[in-house]
């Protein structure tokens, strides 16, 4: 089974990355169910394993080091972060079907919002046509993944101009509200949570 929790506030990056370690620790030992939570950080950038110090520029926000997979990625208001801390081994997943699998939750989810979302050989996430409009990074610990997607929503745009996001240079990085569609949290929540089928 799995469990899904909302937190309503936002959240510290810090503070959400010592959950995650504490609940995949608890899932490998059996002692908690596997876990999907939405929520939104206060503003930060992370930097994943592959990132290069080049593709970051000048940035007014904290940028923290993390373990998981990718490179600069923003987190902030305006953003539905889902985390997801799931059984690979208990679904015969690979990592890179794994992948698929949570871009596809992605896709299916936008559609739901009235969006044609697409993945792209310019690399891994979601995208609108050659636009990115969710970004990927996970980590893998005795087959229970955890971290996740930024799905943009509604965020300051302007804040993609001071990184690379993603390592995609030239990419533009959309939201939900530049495409015209104009929605809360709850109700990204609930489309979510119907096209949820890992």
């Amino acid at each position: 089974m799995v469990e899904f929790i909302t937190s309503n506030n936002a959240v510290k990056y810090e503070d959400s990355f010592e959950f995650m370690q504490r609940r995949v620790d608890e899932i490998i030992e059996g002692k908690s169910e596997e876990l999907v939570w939405f929520l939104e950080h206060e503003e930060v950038i992370t930097k994943g394993l592959n990132a290069k110090d080049n593709e970051l520029f000048k940035v007014d926000i904290p940028v923290i080091k993390t373990n998981r997979g990718g490179k600069f990625t923003y987190h902030g208001r305006g953003q539905r972060i889902i985390y997801v801390m799931l059984d690979l081994n208990k679904r015969g997943l690979s990592v890179e079907k794994y992948m698929f699998l949570l871009e596809q939750w992605i896709i299916d989810s936008l559609k739901e919002m009235g969006i044609d979302a697409n993945r792209c050989e310019k690399g891994i996430g979601v995208f609108v046509s050659d636009m990115k409009i969710a970004s990927m990074g996970l980590r893998i610990k005795k087959g229970i993944s955890y971290h996740g997607i930024c799905l943009n929503v509604s965020p300051d745009l302007k804040v993609f101009d001071g990184f690379i996001p993603c390592g995609l240079q030239g990419v533009h990085m959309t939201s939900l509200e530049e495409l015209g569609v104009i929605i809360d949290f709850d109700r990204v929540d609930l489309i979510l949570k119907k096209c949820f089928n890992l």
